[in-house]
């Protein structure tokens, strides 16, 4: 089976880190992959290309030469399927496909339409009209595809396959946490609330600052430590926040990280205040290390949660505060037992075995029904 993975940049963002394990998993049992990315492939190109599979950039400024390129590289690979991760592949594939069927894959939430820019906004729209060119359109989240599908996307070819992760990859080490919290600057004694997303009003950082703010006081020392893209002293509107809440010296910004498990290893509670998910990887991630959660109702996030945090009403600076203040009230011991919880329920439910299993009964059902394929399988 040879798949070609097309998706709009290889950044360290959610949709780029789930290509990554999806394609590991591929790789493992023999599928032959290629990816191509149309924007900058700096982010996660080199882990892919770490895995043996051959990773092609097109930064290419003209539409029209970009899609001659991909049409020369479908003609040279000849795949059996085309996948297409995230928006611009979809709407471009029509364009592209020359009768390879076509998998279109929607990573995003609706709900925070209103916060994307004009451009993007008309591309979302376009794509409702290129997503019936494809022979499936797969979600991450069920929120997603109904959001999806009430704008005008296939309502008939569509199915959700949620994010995988392999708890094996999710180590809770005492040692480590001991060395990485040591690493920040952190208190022996400190609670530590973390937050791990690029700077964008979607994810809510101003918000979450505002209900650090008002976390009822406790006595406990606690601290927020958040990172991501532009979460950085350089950033005015985060620092005026920071200034304005009064808590400058119990919030630490440390700007990107790479390894998303040694973070949330500093961890004991995670936070995530978007406004809109489809499947946020960062909730996933932090409860398979075994660390609760409070996030807000947002795309798929209850299903994730379940009993192992609390969930919020999005945008509401007061609940997400109390909810904080519940865990910060929990013994360390009772932390630990929710967080445990929670890496049950990701090994569970949202293994990575299961998701690439489904993909690859999706690919060979779709390579199997198609008639205009000239690939090999």
């Amino acid at each position: 089976m040879r798949i070609l993975n097309i998706i709009t940049g290889l950044g360290n963002g959610g949709a780029e880190i789930a290509l990554v394990r999806h394609c590991r998993s591929l790789r493992a049992v023999g599928t032959e992959i290629r990816v191509i990315s149309l924007g900058a492939a700096r982010g996660q190109g080199p882990h892919l290309a770490a895995l043996g599979i051959d990773v092609t950039e097109l930064a290419l400024g003209r539409p029209f030469a970009l899609i001659g390129s991909l049409r020369t590289i479908v003609s040279d690979f000849c795949p059996d399927l085309i996948h297409c991760w995230m928006y611009h592949p979809v709407l471009l594939a029509p364009l592209f496909a020359q009768g390879v069927p076509v998998v279109a894959g929607i990573r995003a939430s609706l709900q925070s339409l209103s916060t994307e820019r004009s451009g993007t906004k008309l591309v979302i729209h376009a794509c409702a009209l290129a997503s019936r060119f494809a022979e499936v359109v797969v979600y991450n989240s069920q929120a997603a595809a109904q959001e999806h599908v009430a704008i005008g996307y296939s309502k008939a070819r569509n199915t959700v396959i949620r994010n995988g992760f392999n708890t094996h990859d999710f180590n809770p080490d005492p040692a480590r946490r001991h060395h990485m919290r040591e690493r920040f600057g952190i208190g022996v004694d400190e609670i530590v609330i973390g937050h791990a997303a690029r700077f964008h009003p979607v994810k809510n950082q101003l918000g979450l600052i505002e209900a650090f703010r008002l976390v009822p006081q406790s006595g406990k020392p606690v601290r927020l430590l958040m990172a991501g893209l532009m979460i950085d002293e350089r950033n005015l509107a985060l620092m005026n926040a920071i200034d304005a809440s009064g808590r400058r010296d119990h919030i630490s910004l440390l700007g990107p990280v790479t390894d998303i498990g040694n973070f949330m290893q500093t961890c004991d509670i995670y936070a995530n205040s978007s406004i809109g998910e489809a499947f946020p990887n960062t909730v996933a991630e932090a409860l398979a290390m075994a660390v609760p959660v409070v996030a807000t109702d947002t795309g798929d996030t209850a299903q994730i949660v379940g009993s192992a945090g609390r969930i919020v009403p999005a945008g509401s600076a007061t609940a997400f505060a109390a909810a904080l203040g519940e865990l910060i009230d929990l013994t360390f011991a009772d932390r630990q037992a929710l967080g445990r919880t929670g890496r049950r329920r990701v090994a569970e439910c949202f293994s990575q075995s299961e998701a690439t299993s489904a993909y690859l009964a999706l690919y060979q059902s779709l390579i199997n029904g198609h008639s205009g394929t000239h690939g090999k399988s």
